[in-house]
């Protein structure tokens, strides 16, 4: 504890002095909080705080594994934004500048641990349990890079009059592609167009009244094909739509309405 006592005293000046404030060595209590909370999150890159005997040369340490992970994630939101589709939402667009002046402002050596808290961008996936800082806005750049491999692997021809079917106010248009994309394996249709015609959606209530989970696996698999993703953390994201997919089938289904579900 006397370690951390005196590692927290020179983050204070650290902290005064990073933003020009000269030499105070008093902080609020909530400042104080954060500080301590962004050293443990540092340190916890190394080990965590029990496991040195030097926890300043613990706190270097964790300052130069954190500066290298801005640095990645500052080229995987360049990677991201180069290749992300002309057609996709003002919500996508609006979270790529969210997670870029994140980026811009985030502070490695006092604050660390603070994420993209204010990010809102539905995911199919939930993020790990406790994850913090440069940590979190990494998995969603991950993420969103999935997302834009799944949405390459459509022709712009395809992606046209789906473009024009989506819900106003759609945040997430990878999750309707995707849906779009299970019920046409489904089908064994192809995803030239990716919109569905009439009799196509009368065909899938038929298809869907024996459609279990295993097959909506097995045609999340297929899509997968189509789509030419090999990487399995892909074809984990495209399994991810399945649960919410099913809830929604089983609601609609029996008064035969899949047209809000499969545009």
């Amino acid at each position: 504890m006397g370690q951390m006592y005196l590692l927290m005293g020179k983050q204070v000046q650290s902290y005064h002095k990073h933003r020009h404030m000269g030499n105070n060595s008093s902080v609020p209590v909530e400042l104080a909080q954060e500080l301590m909370e962004s050293i443990e999150y540092t340190i916890n890159q190394v080990g965590g705080v029990y496991a040195h005997r030097n926890l300043e040369e613990a706190l270097r340490l964790g300052q130069e594994i954190l500066e290298d992970k801005l640095s990645k994630a500052k080229s995987m939101l360049g990677l991201v934004s180069g290749t992300s589709p002309h057609w996709q939402t003002e919500g996508r667009w609006e979270a790529l500048r969210y997670l870029r002046h994140y980026l811009e402002q985030y502070d490695h050596l006092h604050l660390a641990h603070k994420g993209p808290d204010d990010l809102f961008y539905p995911i199919l996936i939930s993020p790990p349990e406790g994850i913090q800082g440069i940590d979190s806005c990494l998995f969603y750049l991950k993420i969103m890079w999935i997302e834009n491999q799944i949405m390459a692997g459509v022709s712009e021809a395809a992606l046209e009059e789906f473009w024009d079917r989506l819900p106003v106010g759609t945040l997430n248009q990878c999750e309707y592609l995707l849906i779009n994309g299970i019920g046409k394996a489904l089908l064994g249709a192809g995803i030239d167009p990716l919109v569905f015609e009439s009799e196509e959606h009368m065909q899938l209530i038929i298809e869907l009244m024996r459609t279990t989970e295993d097959s909506l696996n097995d045609a999340a698999k297929l899509l997968c094909q189509w789509l030419n993703l090999k990487d399995e953390n892909a074809l984990m994201y495209v399994e991810a739509v399945i649960p919410q997919l099913a809830m929604w089938i089983g609601d609609n289904i029996h008064n035969g309405n899949l047209e809000n579900i499969f545009l």
